[in-house]
């Protein structure tokens, strides 16, 4: 796999949103380079599909993650799911309430045997500033995750200015995200978890690679993207140096599901 592909795919990890004549502005390729390597991506099954992650409070529920040492299948009630190399899957749970959500999880500890970690983030507040124009523009994009911002704007009767700062509160919110799925069997760039106790003590030795985290000030889950398993060794050496005791698993296969 060519560099400027991992770029690209580095990019739409980073915001699946993120327009070709952005991409191609950051790669200093010309637009039509860009669409047709893009088209490539898409053509040859190494981008699957863009799929919309939607924050569970957005939903009225509650989220929380578990580890289990099993390659097993398991559905009920998880909105993502990433394998791992070490024979682990991690699990993202929800549930209408905190008592729903733990007994979706014990129910998977039944079926899966017991967690080697689970995790329960503190609720995303800012879901209580979602408005009816955001409800709407989240509406769209599930139909269509990467619609043409004047697509969207004409659809809301607002301004394209308007929509594009809608998309971006959602995205760096995390309320709502666009983010690729990939057949990680067709590349060799890695994608890993990471998780950790000291979340802010590990991020500078993350940042350039952190696609997204999910964290209570303290303890947290990052998922990290490198162009090559060498650039990975590096960034979780540089972790390790800070804490020892983090944690991280290299995935296979990832999906989110809304």
């Amino acid at each position: 796999m060519e560099a400027i592909d991992k770029r690209i795919i580095y990019y739409l990890l980073k915001d699946g949103r993120m327009s070709q004549k952005k991409i191609a502005e950051e790669l200093g390729i010309s637009p039509q380079a860009l669409n047709y390597r893009l088209s490539k991506l898409v053509e040859n099954g190494q981008i699957k599909r863009f799929a919309l992650h939607i924050a569970p409070e957005f939903l009225g529920r509650t989220q929380g993650f578990a580890a289990f040492r099993t390659d097993m299948d398991y559905e009920e009630n998880i909105f993502s799911r990433f394998k791992c190399l070490e024979e682990i899957t991690i699990l993202g749970f929800h549930g209408n309430e905190k008592m729903d959500l733990n007994s979706a999880m014990e129910k998977a500890y039944q079926k899966l045997g017991k967690p080697i970690m689970n995790y329960t983030p503190p609720p995303n507040q800012e879901v209580r500033n979602v408005g009816k124009t955001d409800r709407n523009l989240i509406e769209i994009l599930k139909n269509d995750p990467r619609a043409p911002i004047s697509s969207i704007a004409k659809r809301l009767s607002i301004s394209n200015s308007s929509a594009k700062k809608r998309l971006n509160h959602l995205k760096d919110m995390r309320i709502a995200s666009v983010i690729p799925i990939l057949d990680l069997s067709k590349t060799d760039a890695v994608i890993y978890l990471l998780f950790s106790d000291k979340s802010r003590e590990v991020l500078p030795a993350i940042v350039q690679s952190l696609i997204f985290q999910i964290s209570d000030g303290k303890s947290s889950i990052s998922v990290c993207y490198s162009d090559s398993l060498e650039q990975a060794k590096k960034s979780i050496k540089n972790v390790r140096d800070v804490d020892e005791k983090s944690q991280v698993m290299v995935v296979y296969d990832y999906d989110f599901l809304n």
